[in-house]
């Protein structure tokens, strides 16, 4: 089972790693600027009942961790914790920006044709979007947006930050996929870059079966380094914060109670 409430909606999958056909898997992608926390587990829900199955037959759970919006961000991993306290099944968490990157790159290798293209022109005359790094681009809902560089193959390049457009482009290089539900703001305040050496593929949901995928790599790549499953997820729910709390101090007067 896989979830993601850290972008615009829900997203969420069972997934059979050793299903013969992508037909076996089943998922749910709702977009939704609000609601998550009271839609989320009525889809997981809605998901076992189609499958026939209930949550003692979830070997292993997927959450995303971040970056991304602060509220639904803490209702997957909410929901990730419970579910590991209710269920026998192994919880780990993904990051978003690494699990958008490998659905980019799934999609340039196997589909070129679905990536989009924002006014570009004669891309074929450049290089092969097989080639094309993949910049993932989140919105933060401020002037700044949440960022990661991967290479080709979908690997991290960078760590996540928050960064300005400005600072964004100074580390882009050509050939780049820009990915993410901040692609739409950060091509509108820099419209230089919609040219051929940049194509604008603005995801705002992630599919879940990815979600799923990448935990279970990252499952099975602890197996070969002997580590615990158990302890690496409880560590790997830790949510990925790239600023501090958004507060300020009252203006008001404050009151002074007497002793």
């Amino acid at each position: 089972m896989a979830f993601d409430t850290s972008l615009g909606g829900v997203s969420c999958a069972l997934y059979q790693p050793d299903a013969g056909r992508e037909s076996e898997n089943h998922t749910i992608m709702r977009p939704m600027g609000r609601g998550q926390s009271e839609q989320l587990v009525p889809d997981l829900m809605r998901l076992l009942n189609f499958a026939g199955i209930g949550f003692p037959d979830i070997d292993l759970i997927v959450s995303t961790v971040g970056p991304g919006a602060f509220t639904g961000l803490r209702i997957g991993l909410a929901t990730a914790r419970a579910l590991r306290l209710s269920t026998q099944a192994h919880v780990i968490g993904v990051n978003t920006m690494d699990v958008m990157a490998r659905q980019i790159q799934h999609i340039s290798q196997s589909d070129p044709s679905k990536v989009k293209q924002s006014k570009i022109e004669s891309m074929a005359e450049t290089k092969s979007i097989e080639q094309y790094k993949i910049a993932v681009i989140l919105e933060t809902k401020r002037r700044d947006f949440y960022t990661r560089l991967y290479d080709n193959l979908a690997q991290p390049l960078t760590d996540p930050t928050a960064l300005s457009g400005e600072d964004i482009i100074t580390g882009l290089t050509k050939h780049t996929i820009l990915a993410g539900d901040g692609v739409e703001r950060f091509c509108h305040e820099h419209p230089n870059l919609t040219r051929p050496d940049y194509i604008a593929h603005p995801l705002t949901l992630l599919d879940p079966v990815w979600i799923a995928r990448t935990g279970l790599n990252k499952v099975n790549q602890n197996t070969d380094q002997k580590t615990n499953t158990e302890d690496v997820g409880k560590d790997s729910l830790l949510p990925i914060y790239l600023r501090g709390a958004d507060i300020s101090k009252s203006k008001k007067p404050q009151r002074v109670l007497g002793t």
